[in-house]
């Protein structure tokens, strides 16, 4: 049955519920504060101030992001197969949220003032058109939210404990006492590291050994290459 003009009037592309508007302007909020964290990392790790950092940064999309990310901690910890499992676990929740929150930020909503049904469209053309139209209760919204913090709470121990403390110490604590902070934090991520392992069967966590063993030899500095691209440079090479 074709839809009536009173039931299109009441449809609201615009006029959402005030609590949805407050969701989705936490997952915006939230998610910045987990991109500038990560972009703050990818600049302590590679040593470069943080204006000299946003030079490159800010031209990166989420996947070249979390890329050098990766590389830059595999470079800098080659020894640590703890905090790469970590940093590895950090993109892969990242990369998930960065998604669910592109489909937030960029969907068209529709408000049923009638029925008070809130939903979500959804178009997709990869290889084939999908067009969608759900219902997306403020509940899932909340949810995103909460995982978005959870990120960001993982990258901020990760850089706590891993790069140097920048400012003043947070007011009330002494050097040992962040110190012992970082410890507790570390062996926490530690035993986060164990208890992966022990959900794998044996020849699984052999092979996860020998592939951050393998890791941590190639890229250690003592054994890895130093190239130059440019033949006028290769006085530079060892």
């Amino acid at each position: 049955m074709p839809i009536t003009a009173e039931e299109l009037a009441s449809i609201s592309v615009m006029d959402l519920p005030s609590a949805h508007f407050e969701a989705i302007g936490r997952i915006s909020v939230n998610y910045a504060a987990a991109d500038m964290m990560l972009v703050q990392i990818i600049h302590d790790l590679a040593k470069v101030d943080t204006e000299v950092g946003h030079a490159f940064t800010a031209h990166m999309v989420v996947p070249a992001r979390l890329n050098t990310f990766l590389t830059l901690v595999k470079l800098q910890m080659t020894n640590n197969a703890v905090m790469v499992w970590e940093a590895e676990r950090i993109a892969v929740q990242f990369e998930s949220i960065a998604s669910k929150r592109a489909e937030v930020i960029h969907a068209t909503w529709e408000h049923n003032r009638t029925t008070g049904v809130v939903s979500k469209s959804k178009v997709s053309a990869r290889r084939t058109l999908v067009m969608s139209l759900d219902k997306h209760p403020v509940e899932e919204i909340s949810a995103l939210v909460n995982e978005i913090k959870a990120v960001t709470d993982a990258l901020s121990l990760f850089h706590f404990v891993n790069l140097p403390w920048r400012g003043p110490l947070p007011v009330g604590k002494s050097a040992t006492q962040v110190a012992a902070a970082r410890t507790l934090v570390r062996m926490k991520i530690e035993d986060r590291y164990h208890a992966h392992l022990a959900t794998l069967n044996a020849p699984q966590a052999n092979k996860a050994r020998k592939r951050a063993h393998a890791e941590a030899s190639r890229n250690h500095p003592k054994t890895r290459p130093r190239r130059s691209c440019n033949p006028a440079c290769s006085f530079l090479r060892t």
